[in-house]
C-alpha cells in the first residue's frame, strides 16, 4: 500500500497596478466645494525611461473616467512591463484635449508642448457658460519610498504595483488689490 501525497504551492499572480490619487488641499477645499480638486477623467501616461533616467518613448496611454475617485487601477497588467526597467507614470486630469489628441503624443516632450488655455478660469466651478467645469491638474506618480522613475513589475508574482500621486492644478487663482495713492484723482 501506498500513499503519494502532491500539494502545490502556486503564488496567486497579481496583475494589478494601483494609483492612489490625492489633490493638494485649496482653499476651495476647506470651504467645502470641492471643484477645484475635484476629478472628472485622468489622462495617464506612460514613459520609459532611458538610461540617464530621462523620459523617453511613450508606452502606454489611457483616459480614465474618475468621477472624483480616489483610487484607480490600470487596464495594463503588471507583466506587460519588464521587472529590469523603469518607467515614469505622468497623469493629467481634466484636460480639454480629445483622447485622439492625447494618444497621438509618443514622447514627454510633444506631450509637454501642448497647451491648454481656458478662458475665464477664475469662474471655475460656477454656473457660468463660458467657464471650464474644473481644473487642468498633473502629477508625476511615485511608488512607496516617494521615487520615480517607478518599477511597474518587480517579478514577484504576488505583488500589486502601488503607485500614489498628488495632482497639482496648472493654473493659479490671483486676487490683486489696488490701492489709490496719495497722487491719484
Amino acid at each position: 500500500f501506498s500513499c503519494e501525497m502532491k500539494e502545490s504551492y502556486e503564488v496567486p499572480m497579481n496583475e494589478e497596478i494601483v494609483l492612489n490619487l490625492s489633490s493638494g488641499v485649496t482653499k476651495a477645499v476647506v470651504e467645502d466645494t470641492s471643484v477645484e480638486s475635484f476629478v472628472d477623467h485622468l489622462d495617464v501616461f506612460i514613459f520609459q525611461a532611458d538610461a540617464d533616467n530621462a523620459k523617453g518613448k511613450r508606452v502606454h496611454y489611457k483616459r480614465y473616467e474618475l468621477n472624483n475617485s480616489s483610487s484607480l487601477t490600470l487596464e495594463c497588467k503588471r507583466t506587460e512591463f519588464s521587472p529590469e526597467d523603469r518607467f515614469y507614470v505622468y497623469l493629467v486630469a481634466n484636460a480639454s484635449f480629445s483622447e485622439e489628441e492625447l494618444a497621438a503624443q509618443e514622447t514627454y516632450y510633444e506631450l509637454q508642448h501642448n497647451r491648454q488655455v481656458d478662458d475665464y478660469i477664475h469662474h471655475c466651478g460656477l454656473t457660468s457658460p463660458n467657464a471650464p467645469h474644473y481644473f487642468l491638474m498633473d502629477a508625476l506618480a511615485t511608488n512607496e519610498r516617494g521615487e520615480n522613475p517607478v518599477r511597474l513589475n518587480d517579478g514577484v508574482l504576488a505583488n500589486s504595483t502601488l503607485l500614489t500621486a498628488e495632482l497639482r492644478r496648472a493654473a493659479a487663482k490671483v486676487e490683486i488689490t489696488i490701492k489709490a495713492g496719495k497722487n491719484v484723482t
